[in-house]
């Protein structure tokens, strides 16, 4: 037992002297590209080339080491981009195909990191992937949705993830629908008119390299120009790609009319984010498991949906997941289901008829982690 023991110690303390080598490697290195192979210096316990994922490399670089128990390797082979200023943490700077970079928030302690830009949805191979075409990969369960986005080098997205995407949207001008003076966010597809989850089309996807992200999207800044502005699709409706992030909702932009989660021009399915990235459907269409299970102590326990300015909120709650500003369902914020159940884990966004309940903060904490429904997806981070 005291021999076991000791040969353990010694190989823990080999790999912790391989970390410790990796980090001086790292300081002399501060930009790595896709792709690039990084050589631990000493090779004490891999043997072969190993890929990770930008954030696996820069949450294992920010400590110093890295552990990852299917690592077999001396080489690390990056997924994506990473940069790490002099003196300061590592942070990505690219996503692999179907990821887009979200910029990082120092109030919920998250660094950038890669995360779908649409709801997961089910390859050849039953693994989930970020496409365009196809529907959300849906009636799974949480622990099955952890698995899957394991199975492609990722992780379940968490809460403070999720809520990090939905302050960026709340905070980025061009989210706003139009001028007037309250914010008004889009639900995504949340009208019930389909009573389905839809897909979408990479033609659909809008281009906004030429929109000024920081007027509401009623300005004359952002109106309508192709390969440039498409934020707000042609307002041809029809259901085509010049729909752009309207596709398949019956909907199309306007000036006036709107009314959170009704069939108008809240039903925008697509937001963009601080650094010009856009992402679909993170409210509406169907709800999306968070990697993150309620405790009734903490969280309101009381079932029923309210807004978020909710006095049984602000307390925590609303600093944890929910709007910085005082937002409500009324402007597309979305809202909050209690935690019934010790246990429950976090489904977020709303689904194709949750109308004013959808919104890229509603959260539901009503589910325990084994339900399954037909309007449950997930989506994946790295």
């Amino acid at each position: 037992m005291i021999v076991a023991k000791i040969r353990q110690n010694i190989v823990w303390i080999l790999v912790l002297l391989l970390f410790a080598a990796n980090a001086r490697l790292i300081q002399r290195s501060p930009v790595f590209a896709e792709g690039e192979t990084l050589t631990i210096g000493a090779p004490v316990v891999f043997s072969s080339s190993y890929t990770i994922s930008s954030a696996q490399f820069i949450d294992n670089a920010n400590s110093a080491y890295f552990l990852d128990p299917a690592a077999t390797g001396n080489s690390l082979v990056l997924a994506g981009a990473a940069s790490k200023p002099d003196g300061g943490t590592w942070t990505a700077s690219s996503c692999s195909t179907g990821y887009i970079l979200v910029p990082g928030s120092a109030t919920l302690g998250t660094n950038d990191f890669c995360v779908m830009k649409y709801e997961a949805k089910q390859d050849a191979n039953k693994n989930p992937t970020s496409t365009a075409t196809g529907s959300p990969w849906v009636s799974v369960d949480w622990y099955e949705a952890k698995e899957a986005c394991k199975r492609v080098g990722a992780h379940l997205i968490t809460s403070n993830e999720w809520t990090t995407i939905a302050r960026n949207i709340e905070a980025t001008t061009i989210n706003d629908l139009d001028d007037d003076a309250a914010l008004q966010l889009a639900t995504s597809h949340s009208d019930n008119a389909p009573a389905s989850a839809l897909a979408t089309t990479a033609g659909a996807d809008p281009i906004v390299s030429g929109c000024t992200l920081t007027s509401t999207m009623e300005n004359a800044s952002n109106a309508y120009s192709a390969a440039s502005c498409e934020i707000r699709g042609t307002g041809a409706g029809g259901s085509t790609d010049n729909d752009k992030g309207y596709y398949g909702t019956g909907q199309v932009w306007s000036a006036t009319g709107y009314s959170a989660g009704a069939a108008n021009k809240s039903q925008l399915r697509t937001a963009v984010l601080s650094n010009g990235k856009v992402i679909w459907d993170l409210a509406g269409n169907v709800w999306e498991w968070n990697d993150w299970q309620c405790g009734t102590g903490v969280w309101y326990s009381v079932a029923g949906w309210i807004d978020w300015t909710n006095a049984n909120l602000t307390d925590y709650e609303k600093y944890a997941a929910g709007p910085s500003g005082s937002l409500t369902s009324a402007n597309g914020a979305g809202q909050y289901y209690a935690c019934t159940a010790i246990g429950n884990a976090a489904i977020r966004g709303g689904s194709w008829g949750n109308t004013a309940n959808a919104g890229p903060f509603t959260l539901l904490l009503n589910n325990a982690p084994s339900s399954v429904d037909s309007n449950v997806g997930f989506r994946c981070a790295k």
